[in-house]
């Protein structure tokens, strides 16, 4: 499939390092942790297990989650909110509780994929990781990323101001969160945009 080839292509550029004897250097978390020595073959094998395990964690996160809020809103209360305040800590809860048991199930995956593997000699600098992604990824994808990550953060500042003024302080960590993650991924795509290929 199509998508699976872009997926596969843009992990292999964001995880792998190239090697001067023509192997390669895996970097499961990034500059943020150690690279491990493959070769070819091998580096073809993580590259697909990966994909396919990260496939199988975002649907099970996603129909676990969606369950978690079918559940939720079956909950009533005697308080003056209906029980509207117990069921949106509950789904917070249940959101984090997702994420964390989803990061928790990738770190474990990777760990077993990389516990035979010989350590890189050295580790991945963020010049060269931004390099590498951006050389896996059309230049137009980049700069549309960029731009609309720069537009949902000053959306979700403004969005954010409304609910200060509102005093519906049960969504000020949702929009905190937003405001974070569209500015994340502007940040993000404008030095991918910065280390693009010429």
């Amino acid at each position: 499939m199509k998508w699976n080839r872009f997926a596969s292509d843009s992990m292999a550029h964001e995880l792998f390092r190239p090697r001067p004897d023509g192997g390669w250097d895996y970097f499961p978390h990034g500059r943020f942790g150690r690279g491990y020595r493959v070769n070819e073959t091998e580096k073809n094998g993580l590259v697909d297990s990966l994909l396919r395990s990260r496939v199988a964690l975002s649907v099970g996160a996603t129909v676990v989650f969606a369950l978690a809020i079918v559940f939720i809103a079956q909950i009533g209360g005697s308080s003056d909110d209906g029980g509207k305040t117990a069921r949106t800590v509950l789904a917070m809860l249940a959101f984090f509780g997702v994420c964390a048991a989803t990061v928790l199930l990738s770190h474990w995956h990777v760990r077993r994929l990389v516990k035979d593997l010989p350590l890189a000699e050295t580790r991945l600098t963020i010049a060269t990781e931004y390099r590498l992604a951006a050389a896996g990824m059309p230049k137009s994808t980049i700069l549309l990323a960029a731009t609309v990550g720069s537009i949902g953060c000053i959306g979700a500042l403004v969005a954010t101001w409304h609910v200060l003024r509102s005093g519906d302080w049960l969504a000020v960590p949702i929009a905190v969160l937003s405001v974070a993650a569209a500015a994340w991924i502007a940040w993000h795509y404008v030095h991918l945009w910065a280390h693009r290929p010429k």
